[in-house]
């Protein structure tokens, strides 16, 4: 029992997790799937048990969304910070100059926690870039080859000659 003079200070922890994205721009054309990593970070500690598979999506530019499958977690226990990583796969026929744009990373709602049960809210939490490098001057190339050359129509007959 307290006396009357005691006193009993309780501290609520009313504050999630904060995501921090780390996602590589890509600027090659390939199948490689985006792999990037989210650092949890809390007052308290990140319940370690709740990252997964199924986090965060990500969002092409055409609004299209695909779940990142969780690749690992620096720790299976909980603590004040831990680093999960994702990875999402390539689009249908690889990165190429069609997928260029903006990507966003979005939380899923009621997915990481702190281990008094306080969720990181739904929404965006980080993007990466798609910038396929020389894809641009291959399609230019595609474009100047057909300019390159010209049709004659001889005697109902289309010829094509090339110029050099």
């Amino acid at each position: 029992m307290l006396g009357a003079d005691a006193s009993t200070t309780f501290e609520i922890d009313a504050t999630p997790p904060v995501p921090t994205v780390t996602a590589p721009a890509i600027t090659a054309p390939g199948t490689q799937p985006e792999v990037f990593t989210v650092t949890y970070t809390d007052n308290n500690q990140v319940n370690a048990a709740t990252i997964n598979t199924g986090n965060v999506s990500v969002m092409a530019p055409d609004g299209t969304t695909q779940i990142a499958s969780l690749v690992s977690v620096d720790s299976g226990m909980s603590g004040p910070v831990r680093v999960a990583t994702y990875s999402v796969p390539a689009p249908a026929g690889g990165w190429t100059m069609a997928n260029d744009g903006s990507y966003a990373i979005n939380m899923a709602a009621g997915q990481v926690s702190d281990v008094n049960g306080n969720y990181i809210p739904a929404g965006p939490i980080g993007t990466f870039n798609v910038q396929v490098a020389g894809a641009r001057h291959h399609a230019a190339g595609r474009h100047r080859r057909r300019a390159e050359h010209h049709y004659h129509r001889h005697a109902g007959r289309n010829l094509q000659h090339h110029l050099h």
